[in-house]
């Protein structure tokens, strides 16, 4: 599984996000139909068919990433060295999460029902359940990401300060300090 260094996981978060901008266009557009609302459901059906078709095409795209969070698995840093074990390992949890294509499947037989339900054909009674594991399924993306740079982030950062810290000089090309003010500079 190749990452990207910079925002390794950035497929996931589209992905979750899609799923929730589409929970809260679905949300206002049946209470738009409740309340006869019809050109600000129109509006609201439009955009919940936007963001399940780019929740689709992230699904796609990102199917061992969002089944690799769902399960907890932190990508690996290509700069750390880990032992032939400790790889073996990660790449088994990471076969693991992704050995089992029912569920796969039906992730995407959910999504492929809402492209082609909404907007106008919706019976949301019938995919209620549906919508909600999928619902469901991004959350828990969602949470695990967040958890994951929020630690990571911190703990780097925390790390490269207290390196700083103990020893300044050597990080002074990173980041250049102001010239110290000379004694007699603001003399009149």
């Amino acid at each position: 599984m190749e990452l990207r260094a910079e925002l390794p996981l950035e497929g996931v978060i589209s992905f979750y996000q899609s799923i929730d901008r589409f929970w809260q266009y679905c949300n206002m557009c049946r209470k738009l139909e409740e309340e006869g609302s019809e050109d600000q459901r129109v509006a609201c059906a439009i955009g919940a068919r936007e963001c399940i078709d780019n929740a689709y095409a992230e699904y796609l795209l990102n199917i061992p990433l969002i089944f690799a969070t769902v399960d907890g698995i932190k990508p690996m840093s290509l700069s750390t060295e880990l032992d032939t074990e400790e790889l073996k390992l990660h790449f088994q949890r990471q076969l693991d999460s992704i050995d089992r294509k029912d569920e796969i499947w039906r992730y995407l037989d959910i999504l492929n029902t809402l492209r082609n339900t909404c907007p106008f054909n919706c019976s949301f009674e019938k995919v209620e359940r549906d919508v909600e594991d999928l619902v469901e399924l991004a959350d828990d993306a969602r949470r695990f990401v967040e958890t994951l740079y929020v630690d990571i982030l911190v703990d780097e950062t925390k790390g490269q300060l207290e390196e700083m810290i103990k020893n300044p000089e050597s990080f002074r090309s990173l980041f250049p300090l102001p010239p110290k003010p000379l004694k007699d500079e603001y003399r009149i």
